[in-house]
């Protein structure tokens, strides 16, 4: 079963959601900074 894309934006907001207080840092790999980037400047 594959992800959806907006599915894993959501899980990513979320979790971003839960350790803002926390000082942590979420780094994107794996192609999906490129996307998100791309998606974004469009």
């Amino acid at each position: 079963m594959m992800i959806k894309i907006t599915e894993l934006q959501n899980a990513l907001l979320n979790l971003l959601h839960e350790v803002r207080d926390t000082g942590l840092k979420l780094i994107v790999g794996g192609g999906l900074g490129i996307y998100l980037k791309a998606d974004h400047v469009r």
